[in-house]
């Protein structure tokens, strides 16, 4: 079996629940998911269940998935 470290996401078509800033969509947006640029993120409003779909352009065996998560806290 051939292993491979290839982020088969990069650039791929992508979706989320929703974008905190709407105005600001190249800021927030989903397809920041899938850009491998540690300085844009996707964020989704504060929602119950918020989701990211990525459409990959083939099946593949995935045996790794990283996320990685940006948790802020606000006072109001």
């Amino acid at each position: 079996m051939f292993y491979s470290s290839e982020n088969v996401a990069y650039n791929a078509t992508v979706a989320s629940s929703s974008t905190r800033d709407p105005d600001n969509l190249r800021s927030y947006g989903p397809e920041n998911a899938v850009d491998e640029d540690t300085v844009t993120a996707a964020i989704t409003k504060s929602e119950k269940n918020p989701w990211l779909s990525v459409r990959l352009s083939e099946y593949f065996n995935i045996s790794r998935i990283s996320v990685y998560l940006y948790i802020s806290t606000y006072v109001i």
